[in-house]
């Protein structure tokens, strides 16, 4: 398995709309991604960092799983920062 991690950076002054981000934004991935192999697409909000009270480094993180490499296309280099990473048994 492969999960493809895309991470929203918690910038100062940064606007993100969880509602359209989780909405329209999340079908749209799932249409244009199932056909070419996403298994599951799962989104994390970020609530903290490491320390007690600290803002989360990340303000979301989408995890796409994909059985193999060959089924992850190559679309952007955009502004997410991108991790590709081999699912541990």
């Amino acid at each position: 398995m492969i999960q493809v991690s895309v991470m929203y950076a918690n910038t100062p002054g940064a606007r993100f709309d969880f509602d359209y981000y989780n909405g329209p934004h999340v079908d749209l991935v799932r249409r244009t991604l199932e056909p070419a192999g996403l298994v599951e697409l799962r989104n994390l909000k970020g609530i903290g960092g490491g320390e007690p009270g600290s803002e989360p480094p990340y303000l979301v993180i989408g995890l796409l799983t994909f059985n193999t490499m060959e089924d992850i296309p190559n679309y952007t280099d955009l502004q997410p920062i991108i991790q590709v990473n081999e699912v541990m048994p």
